[in-house]
């Protein structure tokens, strides 16, 4: 039996969407559950796997664009309710599936599941993330107005001195060297100089075509199983190629497929230690056929019913 068969999970919908400047993602939540997720979990319980869905967390609708970075405040307001909301579903020893919303829920997702490893490893216990996006989001804070869905990671390893760096209660969240980051392919010059720095793991889609993307997930998931305590895979719908998932708001080329994305959930899955996954940036207005919204829907069924062998 796989590990994704001994697992209790719940859902939660994270519909904020404040963190970038284009709305739309605050939809997701209702639109996954609408094209074929409420089903696909009706089956997982008849597979005999333990599954949940707990609802959504209300999001603000509106902030305030001239802060730096824009709308922190409304973020930091939103992790209030949040971050209680995912301690709740870790004492229920469930694993959170998250439903965004953008990529600055991802502060909150992976403080709190670092939080957790805390609580039931140890102080010293690390917490991996493997990342899959078309960005690093690695930005650094600005004293200007900028998206917070550009500097997730950012925060996540303490570079910077704010509230967003200490979620979890303590700071950082991460240590680079357990961070993987897969399907890179719109990388900045000051976020290539950190992953250089920090000597961060990061897979760009010519990475994939030279290594073979199964040996970069088989190396990726072997890092996470072997060297954490547990890790948080978090999955921006961008990181998709474009022309299987077109409703995201950076629809770059040469994306991943859906069987290499297939392959990473099934990892994900199969590995003991999986201790909460995230979908973020999906934006339903840009979806007219619901094509993106169900290939999700497919992503997020693989993660959770394991590999089909």
């Amino acid at each position: 039996m796989t590990g994704a068969n001994t697992r209790a999970y719940e859902i939660i919908g994270a519909p904020f969407d404040l963190g970038s400047q284009t709305r739309g993602a605050s939809a997701a939540p209702a639109v996954l559950r609408e094209h074929g997720l409420v089903r696909r979990l009706e089956r997982l319980k008849r597979r005999g796997i333990e599954v949940v869905d707990g609802g959504d967390v209300d999001a603000p609708t509106e902030g305030d664009d001239t802060t730096a970075p824009r709308n922190v405040d409304a973020f930091l307001s939103y992790c209030e309710r949040l971050l209680p909301r995912l301690g709740a579903i870790y004492a229920a020893d469930r694993v959170p599936i998250v439903l965004g919303g953008d990529h600055a829920i991802t502060m909150a997702t992976v403080s709190s599941a670092a939080r957790h490893i805390r609580e039931t490893h140890g102080p010293e216990a690390p917490l991996g993330l493997v990342y899959v996006d078309a960005h690093p989001d690695l930005e650094s804070p600005k004293p200007k107005p900028s998206d917070l869905h550009g500097m997730s990671v950012t925060y996540l390893l303490g570079r910077d001195a704010s509230e967003l760096t200490r979620l979890a209660g303590f700071a950082p969240a991460l240590d680079p060297a357990n961070v993987v980051m897969i399907g890179l392919r719109d990388v900045m010059d000051e976020e290539r100089a950190v992953i250089e720095d920090r000597d961060i793991a990061a897979y760009s889609a010519s990475d994939i075509e030279r290594l073979g993307f199964s040996t970069i997930c088989e190396k990726t998931f072997e890092h996470m199983v072997e060297r954490t305590a547990g890790f948080f895979l978090s999955f921006d719908v961008d990181a998709c190629d474009p022309t299987i998932a077109p409703a995201v708001e950076y629809p770059e080329p040469g994306g991943l497929t859906f069987r290499e994305l297939r392959l990473i959930m099934e990892h994900a899955a199969r590995a003991p230690n999986l201790v909460g996954l995230e979908a973020v940036e999906l934006i339903p207005p840009r979806d007219q056929d619901a094509r993106t919204s169900k290939l999700v829907v497919e992503l997020l069924w693989s993660a959770l019913r394991g590999p089909v062998l």
